[in-house]
């Protein structure tokens, strides 16, 4: 959760996904008031870390 698109922050909550190539992934997180505010000024993203890049891979901001 960061105070802003495009700006880092602390992890809310974890996912965790196969090492798959192919497929759909999906999961859900319930959201206090403070991440609910944080995701409608699209605060909250999705960060991706693998063992070969553990800062992050990708990330996406999830934007309402």
């Amino acid at each position: 959760m960061g105070s802003l698109p495009g700006v880092r922050g602390p992890r809310i909550a974890d996912l965790i996904v196969s090492r798959d190539t192919t497929g759909t992934l999906s999961g859900t997180v319930q959201l206090n008031s403070q991440q609910l505010a944080a995701l409608r000024k699209g605060g909250l993203y999705i960060e991706i870390d693998s063992d070969q890049a553990p800062e992050g891979d990708l990330w996406g901001w999830i934007m309402p």
